[in-house]
Order: structure tokens, then sequence, then C-alpha cells
């Protein structure tokens, strides 16, 4: 009756905006259909799958982030074959873990492996937490001081993902130090930050380069890593995305 009063440009201006509100709130719904119906024909084979299973008592807003992350960022294309370089990860620590993502998607690679996730959101912590069930924890903590009770003493595999641009100088160079102290012999650090973008990069990641709060260059971060006692083996830009580089030194 109300449409029926409006004009018919107005009626059509009112459809074009709820057709994508409403898809949004229902698209999360749908998800979650799908994971239930491949959770009871036992088809959760894809470890997409698998990860974004683990979100489903993790809240609505994690769940999608989730959803989101593992098909835009390529990291998980990058990881597979950077993860060769080490032996497999058995006991890790996630340092910046967010709603625990990449953490979730290890654990699917990785069955055996158990992980710590630190970050000091408490609200990202209690949906990362709930995602890990009984495969890790998640604890509320920041970098530099990020060792708090429950922090493994050792791990063989450490990931600092998207992080180490919040620090400064001395914090990151306090926080390396310390996770190298955490890392058994031979164990291995994964890191991606987001360095200058080259000279051609999209105005989109020359604004973004323009806000990182500690820009460092390649050659800066690499220098640090170095003076805390690791040692570098792998240094490459993200594929697709020259402006995240990816660094992975042993103990």
């Amino acid at each position: 009756m109300m449409l029926a009063a409006l004009s018919p440009l107005v009626t059509a201006g009112i459809v074009l905006c709820a057709v994508p509100i409403l898809a949004g709130v229902a698209q999360p719904y749908v998800i979650w259909l799908k994971m239930e119906i491949l959770r009871a024909t036992n088809h959760l084979t894809r470890w997409r799958d698998r990860a974004q299973y683990r979100y489903k008592d993790a809240g609505t807003f994690a769940w999608m982030f989730a959803w989101y992350k593992m098909r835009l960022d390529p990291m998980f294309d990058d990881l597979p074959q950077l993860l060769k370089l080490a032996p497999t990860p058995r006991v890790a620590i996630d340092l910046g873990c967010g709603f625990g993502v990449a953490a979730n998607v290890l654990l699917e690679w990785f069955p055996e492996m158990q992980v710590t996730g630190l970050d000091p959101n408490p609200f990202r912590v209690k949906r990362a937490n709930a995602s890990f069930a009984a495969r890790g924890t998640a604890l509320v903590a920041a970098a530099p001081d990020f060792e708090v009770p429950g922090l493994p003493d050792q791990v063989d595999t450490i990931f600092c993902l998207d992080m180490i641009h919040y620090l400064s100088a001395a914090d990151l160079a306090t926080t390396l130090t310390r996770l190298r102290n955490r890392l058994t012999p031979g164990g291995f650090l994964f890191l991606r930050s987001p360095v200058p973008p080259p000279a051609d990069a999209t105005p989109w990641r020359r604004w973004r380069g323009s806000n990182v709060p500690h820009p460092r260059s390649v050659e800066q971060i690499a220098e640090i890593v170095t003076a805390s006692g690791f040692k570098l083996i792998e240094s490459r830009p993200t594929t697709g995305n020259p402006a995240l580089q990816w660094f992975i030194a042993t103990a």
C-alpha cells in the first residue's frame, strides 16, 4: 500500500537500496546453512570450508570476516609454498592473531598443530578462542609486552602477520628479541609487513602506504630481523601486492 502510493521513481529507489541491504543481512545465514549441510553430509573436505566452520560459534561478524579474508587475501596462496621451507609446525604463536583466521587455516593444514594467538583486542580474542576450540587458545596481549601467563615457553613456529608496522623501532626490536628467545633451535619465523609501494602502484595502495604508522623499507625490516638474532633465509613480495613483503627467518 505504501509503495503503491509513492511515485515509480521513489519506489524504484527504495527497492534498489533495500535489495543489497537484505542480501547482506541474509548472506551470513545462507553461508551458515551451507556449512551445516556440508557438515551433516560429511562433505567438509575443502580446507576453506573446514576453517570457516570453526567460526560457527564465534558470532556473525567474525564469521563474515573469516569468509572474506580467506578469499581475498593472497596470504593463503603464498603460505603453502613458504611453509615448505620449514619443518611441519607443531607448537606455534600467532602474534597479532586478530580473529584467528590465519591460525585456523594453519590448524586445518596441520592437524597436529597447537596454536597460541595473541591480540590486544578482547573482542577479537574471544572470537578467536571460540574458533580454536581444543586446538589452541587466544590471549589478550600486546607487543612488546606480550609475554603473559599461558604463553608457551618454547615454540617451533612464529607468525607475525601485518602487525609490526604498529610498533616503534625500539618496540619492534624488543618484540623480535623476545620471540627469538622462545623459538626452539631450527624453528621458523614467518613475518609479513607493509612496505613502501612501488612508484607504479595504484592510488589506493599509495594512499595506504602513506598511512602506515611506522613505515619501513624491506632493507630496514631485514636489518632489524637479523639484529634480533634471526637468520633471514627468504624475503619476497606477496603475490599480486608488492606493498606487502614476506620475511622468513630461522633461529
